[in-house]
């Protein structure tokens, strides 16, 4: 197992069958599995099938949130943009750890008015 910690102030969420910011950061942290021709090289110990993920351990006090609504269609050779149906919130919860855990669950919805650490006032 690897790992490497990264400090962040933004995340670019894909908007695309999404129908909120939740839902955006659940599809952010679901594992991608890296095996057939895509198997990770573990250098001495040769290709490897492995996950590969992303898990958000703390956030920042301030977070910059990209709604990636431009996509770029590889037949045509342009961008086209996402124009489906997202739902914004005044307030959002982003505790760490608890977006998406492996069996699809997590408690997404509960916003602590005590936790102002992980609870964001969202601008536009």
């Amino acid at each position: 197992e690897s790992s490497r910690d990264e400090a962040f102030y933004e995340v670019h969420v894909c908007v695309r069958d999404c129908a909120n910011i939740y839902e955006s950061m659940d599809k952010e942290v679901l594992p991608e599995r890296l095996d057939g021709d895509n198997k990770y090289d573990a250098e001495s110990h040769g290709k490897q099938p492995a996950d590969k993920g992303t898990e958000f351990k703390k956030f920042p006090p301030v977070l910059f949130i990209h709604l990636k609504r431009f996509e770029f269609n590889f037949a045509t050779e342009m961008q086209i943009k996402v124009n489906s149906r997202y739902e914004f919130y005044d307030e959002i919860s982003m505790k760490p750890g608890i977006m998406l855990t492996p069996d699809g669950q997590g408690s997404r919805h509960c916003l602590d008015p005590d936790d102002t650490e992980n609870n964001y006032l969202l601008f536009a």
